[in-house]
């Protein structure tokens, strides 16, 4: 069992490497974006994806069951590569939400973050 599950995990490793010979369209993957310490993709992708860590914001209620380390550091790997665009901030906003609702059982309630947060606007449904 423990064979083909390797098997499966290089598989699926192979599958989402893109930049190899057989890759249609390589020369419009654009390479990662530095985010390194100091930079001001860095200050900016940090300042937007706060809201996650912040321990007096909308998800501290959140922060005593999932701890929001992992979603932070995401956010802003995801946010240095795509700024000034930001609309990654509300997925993993959203997502670090879906996991402190799954592990409380939706008993803890989180605050207004879509009014604090650019872009996500108010849920239309």
């Amino acid at each position: 069992m423990g064979f083909r599950n390797e098997k499966c995990k290089e598989r699926f490793i192979q599958e989402w490497l893109f930049n190899t010979a057989d890759t249609p369209y390589r020369e419009h993957i654009k390479p990662l974006t530095s985010c390194d310490n100091g930079s001001v993709l860095l200050e900016t992708a940090g300042n937007k994806c706060s809201i996650i860590t912040d321990p007096t914001g909308p998800l501290a209620a959140c922060h005593p069951f999932v701890s929001p380390q992992f979603y932070y550091e995401t956010c802003i790997f995801d946010l240095c590569q795509l700024l000034p665009s930001t609309y990654m901030l509300c997925g993993h906003v959203e997502a670090y939400i879906l996991e402190c609702s799954q592990v409380t059982g939706g008993t803890t309630e989180v605050g207004h973050w879509r009014d604090v947060t650019e872009k996500c606007g108010k849920k239309r449904c």
